[in-house]
């Protein structure tokens, strides 16, 4: 089994340095998905650069040229291609640049639109990442990841939900790790979920023993992806309560 530790929102544009970058990977993660105002290719070919020196790998997780194909058009296969693969020349001179990740939580509607965009990717040599929803914003979860799965045909299942409410804990925390994991095995691909690491609207912080009680649940439920959310604690000016 070969297990990723990933964390999500990195340092900012300021933050971004070999040195910040040198502390993530001693923390014993081996992957950055970007985020946190890394924006555009300038800052994130330097964020590239910053984990070239650690020796991290990164998912493109915040190029405003992807967000904007996958969610917003529909150019048909031949131009998605010629934006994919622009985006992808852009990065990958880079040993650190593992793949992008085309959408965040996306809604049936545009699974055709990500099926094309993750055949691209794949043909291209790069990992295409997609994080799902959990069941509480999809109406019968099964039917949801199944649907993806079957459509989409993507190289691992991920999704985030996160069980520590500030009213107790979630109910159908147990369910989704078991649906996600069980579309990834009879998928024949990884399962990647998020942990909780800190509070925000409706959760609470979580404490050091519950971190690793969410890293230890999935392993038992057979993940071999854990991502931490976050990395950096956001701005409390994004909003959303952090």
């Amino acid at each position: 089994m070969t297990l990723t530790i990933a964390a999500f929102w990195p340092p900012p544009p300021h933050e971004t340095t070999v040195a910040r970058y040198r502390e993530i990977a001693d923390a014993g993660i081996d992957l950055v998905l970007t985020g946190n105002y890394l924006n555009d290719t300038v800052i994130i070919g330097h964020a590239l650069s910053c984990a070239d020196e650690a020796g991290l790998e990164v998912l493109v997780a915040s190029d405003p040229r992807v967000e904007v194909l996958m969610r917003d058009l529909d150019p048909g296969e031949e131009q998605t291609r010629a934006l994919i693969g622009r985006v992808i020349d852009d990065y990958r001179g880079h040993r650190s640049f593992r793949g992008i990740s085309l959408m965040d939580e996306p809604l049936p509607d545009r699974f055709e639109r990500l099926a094309t965009g993750v055949s691209v990717v794949r043909s291209l040599g790069r990992l295409a990442y997609v994080n799902l929803f959990p069941s509480h914003a999809t109406g019968p979860y099964d039917a949801y990841v199944g649907d993806f799965v079957s459509t989409v045909r993507p190289a691992l299942l991920s999704f985030d939900r996160y069980p520590f409410l500030s009213s107790g804990e979630d109910a159908g925390y147990f369910a989704d790790l078991a649906t996600i994991r069980d579309h990834a095995a009879r998928a024949g691909v990884p399962a990647w979920m998020y942990v909780q690491t800190l509070a925000y609207d409706g959760h609470r912080a979580p404490t050091a023993a519950e971190i690793a009680w969410q890293v230890n649940t999935a392993l038992a439920y057979g993940y071999t992806g854990v991502q931490y959310f976050t990395y950096w604690t956001p701005d409390p000016s994004r909003g959303e309560g952090f």
